[in-house]
Parts: C-alpha cells; sequence; structure tokens
C-alpha cells in the first residue's frame, strides 16, 4: 500500500475517521490536533516472526553479533556482570562469519570465566557455547552420551568440546535460574519499545516461553503493551502441558498457539538432510523430534 497523506481522527485509542489531507499528516486524538508537515503515513507494520525476549537478550546481555573472532566475543563477556544468578547468559556468535570458521572452545571461555558458569547461545538458537564450569555443573563429560535429537560435539582427546546442539543444550539449561522479575519487564518492554520505534504495530512472538506468558499478561493488562501480540508457547518438551496454559486473549496480547522444533537449523548443522553436510560427511543433521511424537 502506497504511503498517503491523511488526516487521522482518534478517540479513546480507537481510530473513527481517515481523511485525505494536502502537503501534511495530521494526527487528531481525543480533540487535540498535531500536524506533520510533508510527511506520509503508511499502514502499521506486522512482524509476522519474531522472538521479543531475545531482543531484550540482544538490547541487555552480552551480544556477539557482528563478531570477526573469539576474541571480540571475550572482550564483549568482559564488559558484563553475571545476568541469571551466578550464570553468564548471552546470544549471538556465529562462528560462519568468524576469521577462522571455526566452533568456539571451552577453554577460550575458562581463560576469562573460570569461576562462573557461562551459556552463549548461537545466533539460530541452535547451538550453545559453554565453559568447564557449566559442564561440571550439568555432569557433562567424555562419557555422556548424546541425548535424542541433539549432540555434544568433542575435542580431538575425546572431551567435551564446550558446544552442545540442539537437545543437549537442554542438559545445560536445566540448571541456569531465570531472569528476575524486574529484569524480565524491562527486557520485554525495551524490546517492544524498539519494536515501535520501527514501526511494527503487530508482532507474532515465536516460542514464548512458558513462564514469560504471565509477565505478557500481566503487563497487557497495566495496558504496558502498545503492540498487536500473537503468541507462540514452548511446545518441545511439554512445556505448555506442564504449565497449564490454554489459549488467552486480552486488550493487546493473544496466546494463540504453540510452538515445536522438528529439526535443528543449518549453521548447527543440525537441520536434518536428505545427504549428508558438505562439511562434516558424518552428518545428516538431527531430528529433535520423531513424527509420531509430534502428532
Amino acid at each position: 500500500m502506497l504511503p498517503k497523506q491523511l488526516q487521522i481522527n482518534i478517540s479513546n485509542g480507537i481510530i473513527n475517521k481517515i481523511s485525505r489531507s494536502e502537503g501534511y499528516s495530521e494526527l487528531i486524538i481525543d480533540g487535540k490536533s498535531e500536524k506533520f508537515e510533508n510527511a506520509y503515513i503508511l499502514p502499521g507494520l506486522i512482524d509476522s516472526h519474531c522472538h521479543i525476549w531475545g531482543l531484550g537478550m540482544i538490547l541487555h546481555d552480552p551480544s556477539f553479533i557482528g563478531t570477526k573472532n573469539v576474541e571480540e566475543c571475550l572482550e564483549i563477556i568482559k564488559e558484563h556482570v553475571p545476568n541469571k544468578g551466578e550464570w553468564y547468559y548471552g546470544r549471538g556468535w556465529n562462528h560462519e562469519l568468524w576469521d577462522n570458521a571455526e566452533y568456539p572452545t571451552k577453554e577460550a571461555l575458562d581463560s576469562i570465566l573460570p569461576n562462573n558458569p557461562a551459556y552463549f547461545i548461537r545466533i539460530d538458537g541452535h547451538s550453545v557455547w559453554v565453559n568447564s564450569k557449566a559442564l561440571e555443573i550439568a555432569g557433562i563429560d567424555a562419557t555422556t552420551p548424546n541425548p535424542s535429537g541433539g549432540e555434544i560435539l568433542h575435542n580431538s582427546d575425546g572431551e567435551p568440546s564446550g558446544v552442545l546442539v540442539d537437545n543437549a543444550m537442554d542438559l545445560v539449561a536445566v540448571h541456569i535460574p531465570d531472569y528476575s522479575d524486574e529484569r524480565l519487564e524491562i527486557m520485554l518492554t525495551d524490546a517492544m519499545n524498539e519494536c515501535a520505534r520501527a514501526g511494527l504495530t503487530e508482532l507474532h512472538d515465536m516460542d514464548v516461553p512458558v513462564d514469560y506468558v504471565d509477565k505478557f499478561i500481566e503487563l497487557d493488562n497495566a495496558g504496558k503493551i502498545k503492540q498487536r501480540i500473537r503468541a507462540y508457547a514452548s511446545a518441545q518438551n511439554d512445556q505448555y502441558l506442564n504449565k497449564g496454559l490454554e489459549p488467552y486473549k486480552g486488550r493487546n496480547f493473544h496466546l494463540a498457539g504453540i510452538k515445536f522444533f522438528v529439526d535443528g537449523a543449518l549453521g548447527s548443522r543440525g537441520a536434518a538432510l536428505a545427504e549428508p553436510y558438505s562439511d562434516d560427511k558424518n552428518t545428516k543433521g538431527l531430528y529433535l523430534i520423531e513424527e509420531n511424537e509430534l502428532y
């Protein structure tokens, strides 16, 4: 739809009249007018697949988006403090864009975090980089078998390398405390404000952690959600069943469905392929949930 110069009349949050204007756009909100010279108006934009809490992570937690090597990641980590209890938690590394295109190692993290556990999610969300302390807490060693739908990567000496793929991530994740209620609210609110600045008026939030649904409902009831949010709750490990979630529709927050992952992602070599990966002939990827189990 083409941008247009319009006069829009709004009362009690509802648009009740739209008419064409010439050389300006005008908003009349509850009788108060504000004109914008030479301005044009577009219908609100919809993001059909986003992760609001993930954007909140990027805004507040260690974010490795755009890094060129492990060393740059380590410098970013040094600028932060533990953000989930004693844990360092962040996201965004992508070894395929690094100078050497190799997976990071636990030893790199150990060099700056010998005592605090660390859990840093790859940009696609399908693998994680952890240190020795995190592996110790989870009881993962050279003898730990791969879980169904997951893989523990190993060094040449047979020890865990520090990278866990897909369902193997859960072996460590279950030991990580959640954000404080105050920090979670700040992360979600700042993420939604960032989306609003980009002109997004509706968000389809895919894979919402079930423990965050109550916070979204709380924010909606308090009038703190400005966009419409259509949310899909995490379902991979029966989280939504264990939480007792049911469809919900409030003023601006709508819990519309659930989210499953059938396989992983290409960058982590977890996407299920018909033939082996060109850069790793030993794998065709992973099925995270079998067809019968999904149905």
